[in-house]
């Protein structure tokens, strides 16, 4: 539950990340490769200060920041601070095929299950 930028040796240019999981065990990119080239980021989660009440600790992302030289570390840190202020509405979903007596004893249930 964490990354880790891999910096070049000039120390100024991210040339890969490390992932770890949750124990903390590096994830290797393959069997040869022990970092991966890109970090791809689909969803705010792992920015958002949400993260801390869910799963403890600061969020990966925003953490990442002090490991980063000075210009990406500056947008991420620009970028990490827009995230912050996004709200969240969090929901549930099942989702489900029920057949024959399920879904008729499901169908007959005195309540709405369904909002849209």
């Amino acid at each position: 539950r964490s990354f880790k930028p891999v910096i070049d040796e000039g120390g100024d240019e991210v040339v890969g990340w490390e992932l770890s999981n949750k124990d903390g065990t590096l994830m290797p990119a393959s069997d040869d490769q022990a970092h991966f080239d890109w970090l791809v980021v689909t969803g705010s989660g792992v920015a958002h200060p949400r993260w801390t009440s869910a799963f403890g600790g600061p969020p990966p992302l925003a953490a990442a920041v002090a490991d980063l030289p000075p210009r990406p570390a500056a947008a991420l840190e620009r970028a990490c601070a827009r995230i912050s202020k996004i709200g969240a509405a969090p929901v549930q979903v099942l989702m489900a095929s029920l057949e024959g007596d399920l879904a008729l004893a499901y169908s007959n249930l005195p309540f709405s299950v369904l909002e849209a």
